[in-house]
């Protein structure tokens, strides 16, 4: 009987676990997707603009191609 009621709590403790991580992978998507919405546009056209910089660096070493 005592087997059975601790398998009974390690299931519930295991759930109220992955209820609170749950909870605040959501708070944390939440916070996440305020930020980025508060962003000005120059923000991300600026981070477009050093992703091509960053490519042409990869592409063209001391003038040859790879």
């Amino acid at each position: 009987m005592d087997e059975d009621r601790s398998e009974q709590c390690a299931v519930c403790m295991s759930y109220l676990k992955r209820a609170s991580r749950s909870h605040l992978d959501d708070e944390v998507k939440e916070a996440m997707q305020d930020f980025l919405d508060s962003q000005p546009r120059f923000f991300y056209n600026d981070a477009i603009d050093l992703q091509w910089k960053r490519r042409n660096l990869c592409y063209n070493v001391n003038g040859d191609v790879f």
